[in-house]
This record gives C-alpha cells, sequence and structure tokens, in this order.
C-alpha cells in the first residue's frame, strides 16, 4: 500500500474544453493519487522488477471494491485499433450507454476529451500514469464529473497492450 500525504503534482497537464487531462511519471517511484491510492498500491506490487505489471499479474479477486468503476482497454499490436474488454457498471452509468464491452476503441473518439489510442501511446513512452478530471462530454452528460486514472499493462512478451482504467464521479468544481 502507498502512503501518501498529498497528490504528486504531474509532470504535463493537458487541458481539454470540459477537463484536464494530467500526465504522472512513475518509473522511479509510484506518484501519490489520495482517490486511487488502493489500486496504485496494487500496480506497483505487481510490477516485480519490470516497469509495467502484466495483464495476466492482476486477477478479478486483485480489484475487490473497485469491479464497478474499472474498464479494461485492450489495443492490438502494431495498430492503433484496440477495443473495451471489460466495463464496470459505473463506466457504463456514467457513460450513459455511450461505451459497451467489445465496443472498438475508434468508436470512443470524442474531440472534446481525448483520442484514447494516442492517449495510450503516450502513456506507453513517458512512461506514465493518466488522469482525467472533468465533464463526461457525450449526450448531454457535461453536468456529470468523474476522475479517471489509466494505467497501462504489458502482455506476457512485456509489450505495453492494456490499459487499466478506474472511475469515480465527482462533484462538480466551483468556478
Amino acid at each position: 500500500m502507498l502512503d501518501c500525504t498529498q497528490d504528486t503534482a504531474p509532470v504535463k497537464k493537458l487541458k481539454r474544453e470540459l477537463g484536464t487531462v494530467f500526465f504522472y511519471a512513475f518509473s522511479d517511484f509510484m506518484p501519490c493519487l489520495t482517490e486511487f491510492e488502493p489500486v496504485l498500491g496494487l500496480y506497483e506490487s505487481k510490477r516485480g522488477d519490470q516497469l509495467m505489471p502484466t495483464r495476466r499479474s492482476i486477477g478479478f479477486r486483485d480489484l475487490k471494491g473497485w469491479h464497478a468503476s474499472f474498464m479494461l482497454l485492450e489495443f492490438l499490436p502494431g495498430q492503433g485499433e484496440g477495443y473495451v474488454r471489460i466495463l464496470g457498471e459505473t463506466y457504463r452509468t456514467l457513460f450513459d450507454g455511450a461505451l459497451w464491452q467489445g465496443m472498438p476503441i475508434s468508436q470512443a473518439a470524442n474531440p472534446d476529451l481525448l483520442d484514447l489510442s494516442h492517449y495510450f501511446r503516450e502513456l506507453q513512452k513517458g512512461p506514465y500514469i493518466g488522469r482525467y478530471q472533468g465533464a463526461l462530454p457525450h449526450a448531454g452528460r457535461e453536468h456529470v464529473y468523474a476522475d479517471i486514472v489509466d494505467l497501462p499493462l504489458t502482455d506476457d512478451s512485456g509489450e505495453p497492450r492494456y490499459m487499466m482504467s478506474f472511475i469515480r464521479e465527482i462533484r462538480r468544481p466551483r468556478a
């Protein structure tokens, strides 16, 4: 378990119309993001001597308490395309049907948020842990605010091909 007293500063921020995307370096140490401390602690514990844990190293039971707030994306080798492999109920509800299990990632593209394939490549290259805080820009859901953390994972050969994502609804920030 991580010992977080305050959140780590991001190394990079991208302002979007309805929120902000943050990038946190993690090659030397895991960042502290207090609201996501349990999943970051799990991620750190499964890394072993690798930079990123493998997809297989994190089991369903490891995610106890986070199942509803969990999404797993798989990116195809050498391609920009990927798919939503697992989609928890909180994701499904907050995105009001705009995401579904088996969905091609290219169908999730939203110019007000981010291109998931490009974003995942950015997380790999950093390497970074990603975070989005802001409104959910689709189908009139701009009044719904979320805090999302994204963690890259590798396949068994060490190739980054997966992204674990966790969401929680937050109160609308004060203007």
